[in-house]
């Protein structure tokens, strides 16, 4: 019987940390969902190199960050870095050998086969494409030698070549990262298809890794988009959107979906990613707490009192924020005292206002977050 067992505390370097050794979960759980996967990313991509950005406060191997299906954030370590370690997993497997297995063979199901037929036709009813620049399983290769089969690849599509990646089950979390940096370092605009709407399977670790790097957005094609693409004779997607909404007094996240045209997405250049020209999850959030004098006024009291680092304040602020929007306790935290400056350095962040105890200037971000 195979034992993965999670890394218990971590170091965590670059402009996510200072690299003093702090309990796992604590740190890991005083990130925003788009700091999270931003976090990920970068433990996939420093992880076997001698610069990870995330690392065993034990045997200081570095070390990759996921969600358990629970919703639990932790570490654990890439294969190799064994031995001596108390968290060492000496069975686990290497993500590309996982990634094979799921990649290989007789994976492709008459669903992932019927999608890529739908999405060569719906982007044939564009006016500079012809069916046949349209191409299956292209051998991409990169100058690095590095290569890949994107499901779809279409040359020069609105601006950029671009390829659709179809994500209909789970895989790891580092194999998505590897398909990001691989087509951004191409040059190749990256676009991640689900089927239908499924809330169920949007909400799944797999494809929430996707979308929330991506403001809470991800695209969809079935039959009913479709007949709108052949009904206009013009380029349609499902737009899925997670946006927050206050429900009852509570802070939730609610499914959006539409059927919109290719004119009605922000395509972008070859390194961004595909979205709606509509505001973003942030934008919403924020525009949520300003339709609340009471949200507004235990923000800012929250933010006053991790200037001063006055933890009874903090806790009656947050709590109060808690009672209103739902969420866990302040009591709920391990290690409270690097929790507020945690929190000082993001509210310093994202206001450009100093409210962490230090000398630093405000405008010194990648300082501060050191």
């Amino acid at each position: 019987m195979k034992t993965f067992l999670s890394v218990e505390a971590i170091r965590c370097f670059g402009e996510f940390g200072t690299g003093v050794p702090m309990r796992a979960d604590s740190f890991l759980n005083s990130f925003s969902d788009g700091e999270w996967i931003k976090l990920k990313t970068a433990a996939t991509n420093t992880g076997k190199t001698d610069d990870a950005v995330l690392q065993c406060a034990d045997c200081r191997n570095g070390v990759y960050a996921r969600t358990s299906p629970a919703g639990r954030r932790h570490c654990y370590h890439f294969k190799g870095h064994v031995g001596k370690c108390r968290w060492s997993n000496a069975v686990s497997r290497h993500y590309r050998a996982i990634d094979a297995e799921k990649f290989q063979g007789n994976q492709e199901s008459d669903a992932h086969k019927q999608i890529k037929e739908l999405i060569k036709e719906n982007i044939s009813f564009h006016k500079d494409i012809d069916g046949s620049d349209i191409v299956f399983e292209r051998y991409t290769r990169l100058e690095s030698g590095k290569y890949a089969y994107p499901d779809v690849f279409i040359p020069n599509w609105i601006g950029a070549n671009s390829v659709f990646e179809i994500q209909l089950s789970t895989t790891q979390f580092p194999a998505i990262m590897r398909r990001d940096d691989f087509y951004r370092s191409g040059g190749m605009r990256l676009i991640w298809i689900v089927g239908g709407f499924d809330e169920r399977s949007l909400n799944r670790e797999a494809f929430r890794n996707i979308y929330m790097a991506n403001d809470g957005q991800i695209f969809g094609m079935d039959e009913e988009v479709i007949i709108e693409a052949r009904r206009k004779q013009e380029a349609h997607f499902r737009l899925c959107r997670l946006l927050p909404k206050l429900k009852m007094g509570k802070l939730v996240t609610i499914w959006h979906n539409k059927i919109v045209s290719a004119s009605e997405i922000n395509w972008g250049d070859s390194n961004n990613k595909a979205r709606s020209i509509n505001g973003k999850y942030d934008d919403y959030l924020n525009q949520l707490i300003q339709s609340s004098d009471q949200l507004c006024s235990l923000r800012q009291s929250f933010y006053d009192a991790l200037k001063t680092l006055d933890e009874s304040k903090v806790k009656k602020a947050w709590n109060g924020i808690a009672e209103l929007v739902g969420g866990r306790k302040w009591e709920q935290f391990d290690s409270t005292y690097e929790v507020m400056h945690a929190f000082g350095v993001l509210a310093t962040l994202r206001t450009g206002i100093l409210y962490c105890s230090t000398k630093i200037d405000a405008t010194q971000q990648a300082h501060l977050s050191n």
